[in-house]
């Protein structure tokens, strides 16, 4: 059963969608720690404070809209919904990336704010 549902037509490409989305918003979340935690000139009371916002600011999303997003997965059809969804995260990881090619934590925080 298991095998006919995960290479069906339907259900195949949601279920990698959100593989990789869930994938990438951990490898973001655990790339700013490493930045923070490994970056020449934090104090260690200053990456322990801004590891701990880290983990609120990478769950905060999800808490606070999660409400939102069942209600518009209900309202409009959820391929189109994911098709957006996806061309945006696609642009945000982008930022990420220039964000951690510059070393720039500011910038990993608006990427992983994003992450909902």
């Amino acid at each position: 059963m298991s095998d006919h549902l995960m290479t069906s037509r339907r259900f195949a490409p949601l279920f990698w969608c959100q593989f990789f989305s869930a994938f990438n918003d951990n490898f973001l979340k655990n790339a700013l720690v490493f930045l923070i935690l490994f970056r020449a000139g934090f104090a260690e009371s200053t990456a322990n404070t801004l590891v701990t916002l880290t983990a609120a600011v990478f769950i905060g999303p999800f808490f606070f809209l999660s409400g939102l997003g069942g209600q518009m997965a209900d309202r409009f059809d959820k391929a189109i919904v994911a098709r957006h969804v996806k061309l945006v995260e696609i642009a945000v990881s982008a930022l990420g990336v220039v964000g951690f090619w510059l070393h720039s934590v500011p910038i990993m925080f608006v990427t992983l704010l994003r992450t909902f």
